[in-house]
């Protein structure tokens, strides 16, 4: 796993952790819920909702087009705050996990965030739903672009 997607990863899954303790804490009065279906779910379902990066001999992350989904579900079982359901139907809520790494547009200024020399926008998008409604309840969006993932992507690194 690059480092890239050890920080991304460990984030996404801090970031479902601190939903139910951000749902505890005082709260401005304009602030807005937590969906209860996420605060009171069991059982998730984690869909791999693909990967866009070309998987060529050249490519510059490692593991093949599954990997964001197998490390995340991995992460997700050792975590163990939810059960990992095996179909969606026996889920409470359905977990989609997606990695994307699109050109970014050339920007001279930007030289640390080449992989490669080519220029790169790592990001993983987790997307939770109620399984019984399809209801999108919430949408996390990491871009390894900002805070500590500029660096992480600066070299290409393999498992």
């Amino acid at each position: 796993m690059t480092s890239l997607q050890k920080i991304a990863l460990t984030h996404v899954c801090l970031l479902i952790a601190l939903l139910p303790m951000l749902a505890q804490s005082p709260k401005p009065a304009m602030s807005a819920p937590i969906p209860a279906p996420i605060l009171a779910a069991k059982k998730i379902f984690i869909a791999n909702a693909g990967t866009e990066q070309p998987w060529d001999e050249g490519a510059d992350f490692s593991g093949g087009a599954d990997r964001a989904y197998s490390e995340f579900y991995a992460a997700m079982k050792a975590w163990g705050r939810y059960e990992l359901a095996d179909s969606p139907a026996g889920a409470d809520l359905l977990f989609e996990i997606h990695f994307t790494c699109p050109a970014a547009v050339a920007d001279a200024s930007r030289v640390q965030d080449s992989l490669v020399g080519r220029l790169y926008d790592p990001q993983f998008r987790l997307v939770i739903r109620d399984t019984k409604t399809s209801a999108l309840l919430w949408t996390f969006f990491l871009s390894a672009r900002s805070g500590p993932y500029c660096a992480a992507i600066a070299t290409k690194t393999s498992t």
